[in-house]
């Protein structure tokens, strides 16, 4: 998977935000799956996934994420983005390299 940028992070986020715990850890390591498939996908064949993009996380994500300001005053969303980072250390301990 490619490098995971700190906007994607906050994208994915908001995201699940409107979720319950157990769906949003699942559908993000649906999302990092898709990513880092995506990205072998385009090292292998040089161009990128018809579906899932190339390689990167913004890529497979729900287009309804949009970019908008980041409410840290939200506990809801601050709970988002915690099991954001967590799921992408699980995916990154899963898949070293």
């Amino acid at each position: 998977m490619r490098r995971v940028l700190l906007d994607e992070v906050l994208q994915a986020a908001r995201v699940i935000e409107p979720l319950e715990r157990a769906e949003q850890t699942r559908y993000l390591a649906d999302w990092l799956y898709l990513a880092h498939s995506a990205d072998k996908f385009r090292k292998r064949t040089g161009r990128a996934h018809a579906q899932w993009g190339n390689g990167s996380l913004a890529d497979v994500l729900p287009q309804r994420a949009g970019f908008g300001a980041t409410d840290l005053g939200r506990d809801s969303f601050c709970r988002a983005l915690t099991v954001a980072l967590a799921a992408l250390m699980v995916h990154r301990s899963a898949r070293p390299g």
